[in-house]
Order: structure tokens, then C-alpha cells, then sequence
């Protein structure tokens, strides 16, 4: 894609549980990611190493049935291209429709991160209602990524540390027992979960 947003972020609507690209909740302060977020996809589905890489390069098969959501910002609106009208408008913010919990659930993105000083979510479904939980992808204050499927105790975070300004292909897969860390299509960091706790639904936001 060619259009990302600096610290935005989507909300959905209340009707649903929200989905938020680009910021999320930590502490109990809001906390925005700091650089762009581009080519953000979201799988009901596990995906493999293979698959991870062949999206990295082609973007994702909007035909793939366990495609749940992909906001590829080209047209700097908050359109879902997957075809299953999760669509949303931007006013400083961009506001979609929800994911809940898929289980299992791949979510992939592109982005460059500026130098961190704190959490930064690029897509986090821990709105004040479900502090500690539900599904995240976020750059942490080291500069590594961390993956949340549903419970924070059982999060991940990559051996990588990702270098200010660069742009990184980073995907959070859970198959049903482990959480793994993909940079830039090889695997980074596994974790395996035990019993997660699945908190009630709160916002998830995006960028």
C-alpha cells in the first residue's frame, strides 16, 4: 500500500466488539504507536511460515475464506478490502467493525516504528474493560514485538529488537496452543499457552 496514518487509530462502532489500529492500553494510559502502520490483515485462521512470507510479498488473497479483515489504507480512508464490509470513516481516528476472538487468528502488518520510550500498539483489543487481555500486536519500550492472542500472561515477545525507521512485516499467529512471532516471515519467538483467560469485550483500535 501507499497510504499509512501517524498516530491514529480505529475504534469500531459500540454495537460491536471494537477493534483499535494504532493504539491500546497500558498501565491504564492510552498509548498511541509512534510511526506508521500500513497493510494491517487480520486471518481466522493460522497461517504458516510460507503463507506469512508469500503475504509479505503479495499482500493477502482477498478470496482466502478465512480472511476476516485487511485495511490496506491505499485510498487513505479506513475501507475494508476483504469484502466483508468492516468498513469505517476517519476523523483523526478511523472506526470499523469487530473482530471478538477467533481462536486460531493471525494478524500481520507492515510497519516502522520511531524510536520507542514506551508500549506502542499497533492493533490492541485492551480497552479499560479488558485491561490485561485480548488480542494485541504492540512494539514494546525495548523495541521488540509482543503478541497477545487472548490472555497477556501467555504474550510473546520477539528476540528481534526492530531498528527506528526501518519498516518491518510483523505477524502475530496463535494455533490453538501457542502464541509465535513472525519478523519479516521467519519465525522470531514461540510461547506456549496454557488455560487463557478471556476478559470481556472492550475496544480494539488500530494505528
Amino acid at each position: 500500500g501507499t497510504k499509512v496514518f501517524d498516530e491514529a487509530h480505529v475504534q469500531w462502532p459500540a454495537e460491536f466488539i471494537n477493534v483499535g489500529i494504532g493504539t491500546g492500553w497500558d498501565s491504564g494510559s492510552e498509548r498511541w504507536f509512534d510511526g506508521v502502520v500500513d497493510d494491517l490483515v487480520i486471518f481466522d485462521s493460522n497461517l504458516s511460515e510460507k503463507e506469512i512470507q508469500t503475504g509479505m510479498n503479495t499482500g493477502p488473497d482477498t478470496d482466502d475464506p478465512d480472511l476476516m479483515a485487511y485495511y490496506s489504507f491505499d485510498d487513505g480512508t479506513a475501507a475494508d478490502n476483504s469484502g466483508n464490509s468492516k468498513d469505517g470513516t476517519v476523523n483523526g481516528a478511523l472506526e470499523t467493525p469487530a473482530i471478538g476472538y477467533p481462536e486460531p487468528v493471525t494478524v500481520s502488518a507492515w510497519v516502522k516504528a520511531d524510536t520507542p520510550d514506551h508500549t506502542q500498539y499497533i492493533l490492541d483489543e485492551s480497552g479499560s474493560s479488558v485491561y490485561g487481555g485480548g488480542l494485541s500486536l504492540s512494539v514494546t519500550s525495548d523495541g521488540n514485538v509482543a503478541f497477545t492472542s487472548q490472555d497477556s500472561e501467555y504474550s510473546t515477545v520477539s528476540n528481534t529488537v526492530l531498528e527506528a525507521g526501518t519498516w518491518y512485516f510483523v505477524t502475530g499467529v496463535f494455533d490453538g496452543t501457542k502464541n509465535m512471532v513472525y519478523i519479516n516471515g521467519a519465525l522470531d519467538a514461540e510461547y506456549t499457552t496454557g488455560t487463557q483467560n478471556i476478559r470481556a469485550p472492550g475496544e480494539m483500535r488500530i494505528g
